[in-house]
């Protein structure tokens, strides 16, 4: 019997028009809530959302750069994006 997870991920990468780097990596919830905290205008449950996850720019940062994607930041539109860099954004949130 083996144990791991497992996550799907379509061939083809279809982002929304208003994606970021940070929606295709699947974090955007978390990421959305810090910068609410960060304006001083959390939701309720932000905090705790949050527990564990306070470096989650940093690392999502470094995953990037691991991957040969340092040139971008969290924020970049998807649009700007290649099919290809798509793909390996959304394969990092998938890890």
């Amino acid at each position: 019997m083996r144990q791991g997870r497992i996550a799907y991920l379509p061939q083809r990468i279809v982002a929304a028009a208003d994606a970021r780097v940070v929606d295709l990596a699947g974090c955007a919830h978390w990421f959305d809530a810090m910068q609410r905290v960060m304006r001083g205008q959390p939701h309720e449950d932000d905090i705790e959302r949050l527990e564990g996850r306070w470096d989650l720019v940093e690392r999502l940062q470094a995953a990037l750069h691991e991957e040969g994607l340092g040139h971008l930041d969290v924020q970049t539109p998807a649009a700007q994006l290649s099919g290809g860099e798509c793909s390996r954004i959304a394969l990092l949130g998938a890890l």
